[in-house]
Formats: C-alpha cells, structure tokens, sequence
C-alpha cells in the first residue's frame, strides 16, 4: 500500500471522499443540473459537445449512472459506491 493509499481509509471511514472522486462527482453534478435547464441553448451545445469526450465516457464507464435519467443523490450513491470498492477491493 503506497503512502497516498493509507489516507483513503481513513476518508472511508470518516464519511468522506477522496479529492478525485469529489472532483468527479461535483462535475457529474453539474453536468445534471446544466442538462435539466430547459432555455439555454448555448450551455446544451456546449454540454453536447463535452459528452462527445473522452473523458465524459470514461466518467460513465467508471460509475455506470444515467446522467439524464438519475437525480444528484442517485448520482453521489453511485460515486460514493465506487469508492468503497475501492478502499475494500484495492482496484
């Protein structure tokens, strides 16, 4: 276990995330909430064309949520699930 890893633990078991899954949930988040604005036509193309990204989908493949269809909380659950696995599985 490398010395970054130990800490995950203890975030675990405090109720908390690690930087990069708050960072991946504060974007997913936000890309919810932008696609349920109904009259901003310039911020749905633009969310149209960071969905085309690589990074998009590799955030999708990662936590495997429908961002259209899943509501914020849906969204934290599932981020929140991915990290225990990998605090209890090391992957």
């Amino acid at each position: 276990m490398n010395k970054w890893e130990s800490v995950k633990v203890i975030q675990y078991f405090c109720g908390r995330l690690d930087f990069i899954r708050i960072y991946h949930l504060r974007k997913l988040q936000f890309i919810r909430r932008i696609s349920a604005l109904d009259n901003h036509l310039v911020m749905m193309e633009c969310l149209n064309f960071y969905m085309l990204s690589k990074e998009f989908s590799d955030i999708m493949t990662l936590y495997a949520v429908d961002i259209i269809q899943c509501s914020c909380a849906c969204i934290q659950d599932a981020v929140s699930d991915v990290f225990t696995g990998i605090v209890s599985g090391g992957s």
